[in-house]
């Protein structure tokens, strides 16, 4: 974990900044907190009210938070906020994002299930994939396989504009797997993304190159 904190750390040490920290007890890591905002912030998925929420539950104990500390957190996602959405200004008005929204659409009408940013792990997607199909199964609907990418995902497509997508069926039996692939990868071609698999049932489609540019709802 410190390993991969002090990569992100490198990564965005050039964006890392705002106010100066007040009245924060010793164990509240400012530096890691700040990359945590980032990452949140960038991932596009994130408001400034789920943001604060999620740093406040997974990543800080709230013993350490003083009102001071709390003050800096809140201007500190609201100036990483305010610096993403200068930069969506910029963006055009299609990004890969929007590419990669079309075709899991696209997915999602043809009967294979594709989620976005669904938990923090492939367990979470996993679960969140079968908690569909159940759903789905309850309606009459029969879905023939699953395509997802968790929040981890999304981290590693903001560094190394990557982005790995977990597939595969419903059926124990994974014989239709290459299948779903071939189709996963057919839906994001269609739309402008370059999508690979090495053919290994241990491994996932790869999009690349991935630019992760994701507009931020509002609260």
């Amino acid at each position: 974990m410190m390993k991969r904190l002090a990569t992100l750390l490198s990564v965005w040490l050039p964006f890392l900044g705002g106010a100066e920290a007040q009245d924060v007890a010793p164990s509240f890591d400012r530096g890691q907190t700040i990359v945590e905002i980032r990452m949140l912030v960038w991932s596009g998925f994130e408001t400034p009210n789920s943001v604060a929420e999620t740093i406040e539950d997974e990543y800080l104990d709230p013993d350490d938070l003083t009102p001071g500390g709390r003050d800096w957190l809140s201007g500190e996602i609201e100036r990483q906020f305010k610096a993403k959405r200068a930069e969506e200004a910029g963006w055009p008005r299609s990004t890969d994002w929007d590419l990669l929204e079309a075709a899991f659409s696209d997915l999602n009408a043809s009967g294979i299930v594709a989620l976005h940013y669904a938990g923090t792990t492939q367990s979470d997607g996993l679960s969140d994939a079968a908690e569909i199909y159940d759903d789905l199964k309850a309606q009459g609907l029969d879905p023939s396989g699953f395509a997802f990418y968790h929040a981890q995902d999304v981290d590693t497509a903001i560094e190394t504009h990557e982005l790995f997508i977990a597939f595969g069926t419903f059926a124990e039996a994974q014989s239709d797997a290459p299948a779903i692939a071939s189709r996963i990868i057919a839906a994001l071609g269609k739309h402008g993304l370059h999508a690979t698999w090495s053919g290994d049932p241990r491994t996932r489609i790869v999009i690349r190159p991935m630019d992760w540019r994701k507009r931020s709802p509002r609260d």
